[in-house]
């Protein structure tokens, strides 16, 4: 229906930029000077909705969402999984850790000690750190009942044991003591199989000596 109101404009052109969404139609009539106005020419057209207001564009945003939070919840439930699975496989490591060191004879207290700070490195996610204890401990464990069944061992093989020995326990104390290995006058020996330092010593004749350096700093 045509409103009866006419507004009259001095341009040739009509600006519409404040319309919103919606049809619409214009009637336009013109008229030359001293002249009746002629018969108006009616314009039907529609504004479109802007791309934010459209039911798609809404839709997608939501769709996007949803996805996010579908894709987020996935990613933390495998990062989950992942983290429980690893968890699993360092704990079956330290169980076998602990019969290969019990069958080993080695000290109860040194094991389960060891194996304590392992499992509470597990707890707060320190994987790394345990899985470099774990590696210490079956480098002893392996060399500790290579020599099991002997009553002598080469003296450079008991400084290989007692090196890890100590640095396993440097770890379990968070790196509170140094230590410096070192062989006395006349003492000599090497990492080979060199007949002039095929030194022997006492299996675990060390034992009581780096423990009581550690444990009581003598």
């Amino acid at each position: 229906m045509l409103d009866d109101e006419w507004i009259e404009i001095p341009d040739d052109y009509i600006n519409l930029t404040s319309l919103g969404k919606g049809d619409y139609s214009l009637a336009i009539r013109g008229k030359v000077i001293n002249s009746s106005w002629g018969s108006p020419s009616i314009v039907n057209f529609t504004v479109l909705p802007h791309l934010t207001e459209t039911f798609i564009f809404r839709a997608s945003i939501i769709g996007l969402l949803i996805f996010g939070i579908i894709f987020g919840a996935a990613k933390r439930i495998k990062h989950n999984e992942n983290r429980d699975k690893e968890k699993i496989i360092i704990n079956n490591q330290v169980n076998d850790l602990k019969h290969k060191a019990l069958s080993s004879m080695m000290n109860p207290h040194f094991i389960f000690n060891s194996l304590n700070s392992v499992q509470y490195l597990i707890n707060i996610d320190r994987k790394r750190e345990a899985n470099d204890y774990i590696s210490l401990m079956a480098k002893l464990i392996r060399m500790n009942l290579e020599s099991a069944s002997e009553s002598y061992i080469r003296l450079d093989e008991e400084i290989k044991r007692l090196d890890l020995y100590l640095k396993i326990e440097k770890l379990r104390f968070s790196d509170k003591f140094s230590y410096d290995i070192t062989a006395g006058p006349g003492c000599k020996y090497r990492i080979n199989h060199d007949p002039e330092y095929d030194h022997t010593a006492v299996c675990r004749k060390f034992h009581l000596a780096r423990h009581n350096a550690v444990r009581k700093g003598r």
